[in-house]
């Protein structure tokens, strides 16, 4: 390995001149407000989610059964000892 390159930092410089990289914020925090906005005809993207999941459960889409079955009985059964 070929150390004659490497130089220490002046003294008060970083090797790190653009500074630490601004922090991403919470994908929680991001995912509410996004799906909390009124779209078209006013209804929420969490309602026009919600509408179109059931409606596809609806029409025998097995996957789509399954996730509208499995959160309704997690709020249904939240904190029962079942």
């Amino acid at each position: 390995m070929n150390n004659g390159n490497l130089k220490p930092f002046k003294p008060g410089q970083s090797g790190n001149t653009k500074g630490r990289p601004p922090k991403l914020p919470a994908l929680d925090e991001l995912l509410a407000k996004v799906l909390s906005e009124p779209g078209k005809g006013g209804a929420t993207a969490a309602e026009t989610i919600l509408k179109a999941l059931v409606l596809s459960a609806c029409r025998v889409h097995v996957a789509s059964a399954g996730v509208v079955i499995e959160s309704w009985l997690r709020k249904t059964f939240a904190g029962s000892k079942y």
